[in-house]
C-alpha cells in the first residue's frame, strides 16, 4: 500500500514538474548568450504558468491523491469547457516542441458539481498521454459538447494505435504500453476513478494506426443549459 502511494503521488507530480521544467528551461535559454530574446511580457506569463504548476503540486501532496485519501463531498460548479481550456494551454508549449497541433471545440455553458482540480486532473493526465502517443507533426482535437442530456468530452490523438488486446488493461493499476521507465500506468487508472466519483464513465477506442480516442461521458442532469 506505501509502494502504490508513492508511486502514484509521484506519477502526479511528474505532470506538473514536467510543464514547470520546460518553462524554465525555455527561459534560460532564451535569456543566456549574448542577445537575450525574452520580453518582459513572456517572463510574466512563463513565470505565471510555473506558479500555477506549483500550486498544483501542493494541492496534490496535500491531497494524497484521490484514491488514498478519504471521499471529499466538497463539490464546485465546473464550467467544463473554461477549466479544460485551461489545462490544456498549459500544454501547448509541450505541443509545440513536438510539433503537434491541437485544436478544440468546447461547446459554452456545460456545467458539472464536482472537484476542479481533480477534473483538471483528469484532462492534464490524458491530454499527456495522448501527447506523448502523437507522431511529430502530429494532431490533438480536444472536444466537450451536451449530447442526448450528457456531457461528453473527447481527447483524440493521432497516433500509432493500441493494440487490441491491449485496450482492456488500460485502466489497470501500473499497465503502461510506454517503454520502461517511461510511465508508471497511474495516470488514466486515478482518471478512471475521478471519472467514477462523478458517476460518470470513461471509455478508450482506437483504430491501430491511426490514433486512439478518450470518451468520458458525464450523467444526464449534470448538465445545465
Amino acid at each position: 500500500a506505501v509502494g502504490l502511494l508513492a508511486s502514484g503521488i509521484a506519477h502526479e507530480i511528474n505532470n506538473p514538474l514536467a510543464i514547470v521544467s520546460a518553462h524554465s528551461e525555455d527561459m534560460l535559454d532564451r535569456l543566456s548568450g549574448e542577445a537575450a530574446q525574452l520580453g518582459q511580457e513572456e517572463i510574466v506569463s512563463g513565470l505565471q504558468i510555473i506558479n500555477q504548476q506549483i500550486s498544483r503540486c501542493k494541492q496534490i501532496t496535500g491531497g494524497l491523491l484521490h484514491f488514498a485519501r478519504k471521499r471529499d463531498d466538497t463539490q464546485d460548479l465546473i464550467d467544463i469547457s473554461t477549466s479544460t481550456a485551461q489545462t490544456v494551454a498549459l500544454l501547448e508549449y509541450r505541443a509545440k516542441q513536438k510539433k503537434v497541433q491541437i485544436t478544440t471545440d468546447l461547446e459554452k455553458d456545460l456545467y458539472l458539481l464536482g472537484n476542479e482540480n481533480e477534473w483538471q486532473q483528469v484532462i492534464l493526465n490524458i491530454v499527456t498521454n495522448a501527447l506523448d502517443a502523437s507522431k511529430e507533426g502530429g494532431k490533438l482535437e480536444i472536444r466537450a459538447q451536451c449530447k442526448r442530456g450528457e456531457i461528453r468530452v473527447e481527447i483524440e490523438d493521432s497516433g500509432q494505435g493500441i493494440p487490441a488486446s491491449q485496450i482492456k488493461r488500460l485502466l489497470d493499476p501500473f499497465f503502461t504500453t510506454k517503454p520502461p521507465g517511461q510511465g508508471t500506468g497511474l495516470g488514466l487508472f486515478v482518471s478512471y476513478g475521478i471519472i467514477q466519483k462523478m458517476n460518470g464513465q470513461l471509455e478508450i477506442r482506437n483504430v491501430e494506426g491511426q490514433g486512439t480516442v478518450v470518451e468520458i461521458t458525464l450523467p444526464k442532469g449534470s448538465y445545465r443549459s
